[in-house]
């Protein structure tokens, strides 16, 4: 029965193209089964001509044979869904050309400009290069974090055009890498200044800490005794406002009592609570550096069932912008959070979370730079005897110390950096770039939020490298030019690997939207079909991982009718038909 189906359609389509519909008709011998039978199959050959007119042309001939072969009721409903079909395909003008999907670019590939950094940190950072056997991206994305992390709540950098704008310099990073690629000793080499001046403040702090304690204990506790004998006290006015004098004063004092700064501020992996209390202790300010993504995987929800966790402080410690977390027990209050991060994820976990709706949404991704640096694996040397640059150490400690050790008043706008004429000029050229790649048709047009915070992250790059240059300086200057110029290159090299990942996914989603069709011409054009029900498509792909999730589903099948690959319309019971475009496989 099959064979004789696929003979039937094949003759049809043959006789559509041809225009002999009405010879072949003329000498075929019918009888009424099977006329009744081959229906389909002229149904489904009209439906999968490319010329609505000659479908139309012979599927009226049809009709006129169904007067001499009566349709069962089954055939004849085949037949009004057709002519239904056939009239909307030529009231809509038929089919349009299928559109081509453009071949992807080479990706992007931009070195990260090293000589940025003053000479004596570059050159010991090229030493953990050569020493961790990574490549230079990697370090440098790093150390330019750690470097935000420390200056982070100690200056600002104003908006070059003069409106009065101004930008911290929290950075948020994410460097994308395989598992074995010295993730972990990069990160100790460029972080190990931190270390050493955490190890040095914590005795000092633990001492402060516990005085504080002290006298905060006492003064609660004096504070407690005075509301009892004001409680205690009826008849004597005077001995009662006398109490009342001492408990707003005791109070008061509690209210200024200052907490000693923690020095450890970093941490790997931590809840949302956690992290708010460890600010609370850090006066405000904090960084989130892992080599293992384990903080991507708590707020993503990987650990709580696909719940998001409360990204408001994430969020607000980007710009500064005040937080206050309400709990059953007490409610923690940042004037000024700031945060910075450096994660490395392995590129599945970094897929999984930056497809995350709710996340894009909520505009957390688009604070965050990316860099995949190349991969080392087979090419590092067993033999190398490269060592830590001990000498350049000192430069590059010495710099970091310095912003480390500068003290961050909470209640004081940090102090702001300002611009060179010929600086401003430069920046603002640029920024109008950026703002020019969200035009249509140009290469962030699909990335809006990403480029509209490029900017932004531009300014603070130059404030971290113009810092870096001056910082030994009694005064600090306006950012020179020539700051300028590295940090346009530091950030088109972050702007190029932003690129870089779109033009993957572009071809990621391609290969996806490649075997969608594939399966809907399995499921149709194969089985000398035109249509398939989106249900029955559906259930055919469920059990895959790429197409399990409906919404996904939905959005390759919208990416398919774009391109006129096929049409998406709802029978007399709303229930979703899919419609092969007959250009998917016309016949030879």
């Amino acid at each position: 029965m099959e064979e004789k189906e696929c003979s039937a359609f094949d003759i049809y389509r043959d006789v559509i193209q041809k225009n002999s519909w009405k010879q072949y008709f003329e000498a075929a011998i019918y009888t009424d089964e099977r006329w009744n039978r081959e229906l389909p199959a002229m149904c489904n050959a009209a439906l999968l001509e490319t010329n609505v007119i000659k479908a139309t042309d012979f599927f009226d001939c049809v009709f006129q044979h169904c007067k001499k072969y009566p349709p069962t009721p089954a055939t004849a409903a085949t037949l009004k869904f057709t002519q239904n079909r056939l009239d909307k395909l030529k009231e809509n003008g038929g089919w349009l050309p299928i559109t081509e999907t453009e071949q992807a670019e080479d990706p992007l590939s931009v070195s990260f400009p090293t000589e940025a950094f003053p000479g004596g940190i570059e050159k010991y950072l090229k030493s953990v290069v050569a020493y961790s056997q990574v490549d230079t991206a990697m370090t440098f994305s790093a150390a330019l974090a750690t470097f935000a992390l420390c200056m982070q709540g100690k200056y600002m950098v104003s908006y070059p055009s003069g409106n009065g704008w101004k930008e911290h310099l929290c950075l948020y990073l994410v460097i994308v890498a395989e598992p074995g690629e010295t993730k972990s000793g990069t990160f100790g080499a460029v972080n190990r200044p931190i270390r050493a001046w955490q190890d040095e403040k914590r005795a000092d702090y633990e001492k402060s800490r516990n005085l504080y304690l002290q006298e905060k204990q006492a003064k609660e506790e004096k504070q407690a005794n005075l509301r009892k004998a004001i409680a205690s006290l009826k008849t004597d006015p005077q001995e009662k406002q006398q109490y009342h004098e001492e408990l707003k004063a005791i109070t008061d004092e509690l209210t200024e009592l200052q907490a000693p700064i923690s020095p450890d501020f970093i941490v790997a992996d931590t809840t949302m609570e956690a992290l708010a209390d460890l600010m609370k202790k850090t006066g405000g300010s904090a960084g989130v550096f892992g080599s293992e993504g384990d903080f991507f995987k708590i707020i993503t929800g990987l650990y709580n069932h696909g719940v998001c966790s409360n990204l408001q402080l994430i969020l607000n410690a980007y710009d500064g912008d005040s937080y206050m977390m309400r709990r059953v027990t007490r409610d923690t209050y940042l004037q000024r959070p700031l945060l910075s991060f450096c994660l490395m994820l392995q590129p599945n976990l970094y897929q999984e979370t930056f497809a995350n709706a709710e996340l894009r949404g909520r505009g957390l991704l688009a604070r965050f730079l990316t860099c995949t640096p190349r991969s080392m694996a087979g090419k590092r040397d067993k033999r190398s005897t490269a060592k830590l640059d001990a000498v350049n150490y000192v430069a590059y400690e010495k710099a970091m110390a310095h912003f480390l050790n500068l003290q961050q008043d909470p209640e004081k706008e940090p102090p702001v950096l300002t611009w060179e004429q010929d600086a401003k000029e430069r920046i603002l050229d640029y920024m109008q770039i950026i703002e020019n790649s969200m035009g249509k048709g140009q290469p962030m047009e699909d990335c809006k939020d990403y480029a509209n915070k490029a900017s932004a992250v531009a300014m603070r790059i130059a404030g971290i490298l113009h810092l870096l240059q001056t910082y030994s300086l009694e005064q600090i200057p306006p950012i020179s030019k020539e700051t300028v110029e590295k940090a346009i290159k530091v950030h088109r090299f972050f702007f190029a690997e932003k690129l870089k990942e779109l033009q993957e996914i572009e071809t990621r989603e391609a290969k996806l939207e490649e075997k969608l069709l594939k399966r809907i011409i399995e499921k149709t054009i194969k089985k000398n079909a035109a249509y398939i029900p989106e249900r029955v498509l559906y259930a055919s792909l469920r059990n895959t991982k790429e197409f399990q999730r409906k919404e996904i589903f939905n959005d390759f099948l919208a990416g398919l009718a774009e391109k006129n690959w096929i049409q998406i319309e709802e029978d007399v019971h709303k229930k979703r038909i899919i419609y092969i475009s007959p250009y998917a496989n016309k016949p030879e």
